[in-house]
């Protein structure tokens, strides 16, 4: 009778430590490379500001020009064109894009920084870090025909692409990162489009900024009339253009392709303004649209 009492007591004292014991804590393990799969580099042209100025009146002394301003405030806001990495395809892989060294983000100058999830952003009038209240740049370009132009920044974006993982609450997961610089190799302006895979607006890429306005100037009347954008109500989603998809092959890896999709607003840290005149007058109407790629005013005579 005493060896069963023994054997009933331990058996209740191993099942109550069973029931009681913790459970094991949730296993977390920070983000890290798995394996490099290699690198590689490409270049592309990104357009930053489209130019359009009205096309020419028969009037004496016409002329007409777009003036664009930027700036950088210490205490923001600041201009900015931000290119966002989308539309990822080639592999099942989650891939993310990381900025690994933005280029001279508060010196002088236009620069890149780094943007929100792997993006980067183009600041035209550069940064304006300590000691500094405000940076400006201020551009223009006029002529007694209409242009139809396009500023763009030629860069080389080389890349390393390496197998990440992590751990969270023990759950696993991995995904394919894609460490990136972007070195700028020069701006080009002046040229007629179509040029750096940008072409004219089309009707799809305007949308009405104004109802017709008219003017009705005397014969013997030098005139003439300025619109800003800040004078009409922007799209309330921005201004967005897609470049054309690229190609990357980071060697033992299988190959995949993404786009980048430049994103911008109008704020108080930027304008345009297109303007006309002449030397003698007339009676015309005039349309303004937003080219919705760029924001640009795009005018014409009704």
């Amino acid at each position: 009778m005493l060896a069963v009492a023994v054997l009933t007591v331990v058996a209740t004292a191993v099942a109550y430590a069973f029931l009681t014991s913790p459970s094991a804590a949730p296993r977390d393990v920070p983000p890290h490379v798995v394996a490099s799969l290699g690198n590689g580099s490409l270049w592309t042209d990104l357009p930053l500001w489209a130019w359009y100025t009205p096309t020419a009146l028969s009037l004496k002394g016409f002329t007409s020009g777009m003036d664009l301003t930027t700036f950088t405030y210490h205490q923001g806001p600041y201009a900015h064109i931000r290119f966002g990495w989308t539309d990822a395809t080639g592999t099942a892989e989650e891939i993310r894009f990381h900025l690994v060294a933005p280029v001279d983000p508060w010196g002088t100058g236009a620069s890149i920084a780094s943007g929100v999830n792997g993006s980067f952003e183009y600041l035209p009038a550069g940064g304006c870090g300590d000691g500094c209240i405000s940076t400006g740049v201020y551009e223009s370009s006029s002529g007694p025909d209409g242009i139809q132009t396009i500023e763009f920044l030629n860069v080389r974006i080389a890349y390393t692409a390496v197998r990440m993982a992590e751990t969270n609450n023990s759950v696993d997961r991995s995904w394919l990162q894609v460490n990136y610089t972007v070195e700028p190799f020069g701006t080009y302006a002046g040229m007629n489009l179509p040029v750096a895979n940008v072409t004219a607006p089309a009707p799809g890429d305007l949308i009405p900024a104004s109802g017709p306005m008219a003017f009705n100037f005397t014969r013997k009347q030098a005139w003439s009339v300025h619109a800003s954008v800040h004078d009409f109500v922007q799209p309330a989603g921005g201004f967005h253009h897609a470049l054309p998809r690229m190609s990357f092959l980071p060697g033992s890896s299988s190959a995949f392709s993404a786009r980048l999709v430049s994103e911008f607003a109008w704020d108080a840290a930027s304008d345009s303004t297109v303007w006309l005149g002449a030397d003698q007058g007339m009676a015309f109407t005039m349309l303004w649209f937003f080219d919705m790629r760029f924001g640009t005013l795009v005018s014409q005579y009704g």
